[in-house]
């Protein structure tokens, strides 16, 4: 089972478990990880509500948001030979 901190958004359910990111997000506590971020292109709108909400503004470093998970691009950078 994933952790309920981090989704993926290439994967269907991660993506259905954002279905509506304002209230998924607003509960969880900790670090919370979105890989690929370019297939919801609002969500940085979102998160930056969220950490702009009182409480969350001690909060440094809650969300982590990534382009390309770092798997991917390291088999990216092995089939170009870098």
């Amino acid at each position: 089972m994933a952790s309920p901190q981090y989704f993926d958004l290439e994967d269907p359910i991660s993506r259905q478990r954002l279905a509506d990111p304002m209230t998924t997000l607003a509960g969880l506590q900790g670090l919370v990880v979105v890989a690929e971020v370019q297939h919801m292109p609002a969500l940085p709108e979102t998160l930056r509500v969220l950490m702009d909400r009182s409480g969350h503004m001690r909060q440094d470093g809650q969300y982590a948001a990534m382009r390309q998970s770092s798997h991917r691009a390291r088999a990216c950078a092995s089939r170009r030979g870098t």
